[in-house]
């Protein structure tokens, strides 16, 4: 509910500093060279120059062999020079205008729609190219969200459930998240390993609702290149405080921007189950029966509101993240913060 870059303002000295060398971990692992600088055979470069795609079978009908022309045309595009480094490190910005370049090569049903074998070209792709199956089980994964600070956060879409990096029974790191590809990898497999395309999420999130849906930088706040919070405000609907207790939210955008990812995943409803618990209840009966001290609190009864709203949410919008459901609980204070009292950095 964050840009991941303001997530990590108070964590490191240079945001962009630090996601540079993530992304510079990422192409190194899947682009391994050897002494001379030149490529692995197990490097993605290499693997991407030995695919070759199967022959037509004699009768094949001139849509099969048009559609071919199509994939032949596709993969002299990927296999250019610099051309996977450049889709690696593709910044969100740059998604559409790649695309456009591939829309205008090939057609998408080319990329997905499955052979005689029951296999699609995006199928092949992942399977011996764009191998994320084996970056996500590699150390330099879980290396690189320790980096962006992930080993102890909150979904980045949602913010309700927790996500991090936890040590096995023997020891060992592991990711207790899923990634989204903002770009569906099935549909786009060359954004399957493109950094600015994972998602850090819960499985509710990337697998109950976003699914293979498809996500696009014109039709959704991608979190690394836009601010869910600087968009959308919860607000408790009226009559809906009763005696402390929020029974009822509305998730308003308060923007011009256009956006589909609260409807997509189902955001509204899934809050107005979460504000059921303890978590919220506790929470804004708290704040309720001190709602006085929001407009005539002495210095030091404010201090003690602040420092309790401290220890359940965050004062700084940078540190969302850190804590589950934070943007609900923030939204819930400014209701009540008429006063316009300094609690928020």
């Amino acid at each position: 509910m964050i840009n991941i870059m303001r997530h990590l303002n108070n964590k490191v000295k240079s945001p962009s500093g630090v996601i540079d060398e993530c992304v510079d971990m990422l192409w190194k692992y899947v682009n391994k060279t050897k002494k001379d600088g030149s490529p692995c055979k197990n490097s993605i470069t290499s693997k991407l120059s030995e695919f070759k795609l199967k022959r037509l079978r004699n009768g094949s009908t001139s849509t099969d062999k048009d559609r071919k022309k199509r994939q032949e045309s596709y993969l002299r595009w990927l296999k250019k020079s610099g051309q996977v480094e450049r889709l690696i490190r593709a910044k969100p910005a740059d998604f559409e205008k790649i695309n456009n370049e591939v829309e205008a090569i090939i057609k998408l049903s080319d990329i997905t729609d499955k052979d005689s074998s029951g296999k699609s070209l995006s199928d092949l792709l992942l399977a011996s190219v764009f191998r994320y199956d084996l970056y996500r089980s590699h150390q330099t994964f879980i290396d690189i969200y320790k980096e962006l600070h992930f080993h102890k956060a909150s979904c980045v879409y949602c913010n309700i459930h927790s996500i991090g990096i936890v040590k096995t029974t023997d020891k060992k790191e592991k990711s207790n998240f899923d990634i989204d590809h903002f770009y569906c990898k099935s549909q786009y497999p060359h954004f399957a390993l493109s950094f600015f395309n994972h998602i850090p999420s819960c499985k509710e999130c990337n697998q109950t609702y976003k699914g293979k849906n498809n996500f696009t930088t014109n039709t959704h706040i991608h979190p690394f290149l836009d601010c869910f919070d600087s968009h959308y405000r919860f607000t408790t609907l009226p009559g809906s405080l009763q005696n402390g207790r929020v029974s009822s939210i509305s998730l308003d955008i308060e923007t011009n921007k256009y956006d589909e990812i609260k409807d997509d995943l189902n955001l509204e409803f899934r809050y107005k189950n979460e504000i059921k618990g303890d978590l919220i209840s506790e929470f804004s009966e708290y704040l309720w029966k001190r709602r006085k001290l929001f407009t005539k609190g002495k210095p030091e009864e404010i201090q003690e509101l602040k420092e309790y709203i401290e220890s359940q949410t965050c004062l700084n919008k940078e540190d969302i993240l850190r804590t589950r459901m934070s943007k609900l609980k923030r939204d819930i204070v400014k209701e009540y913060n008429i006063r316009d009292l300094a609690i928020f950095d």
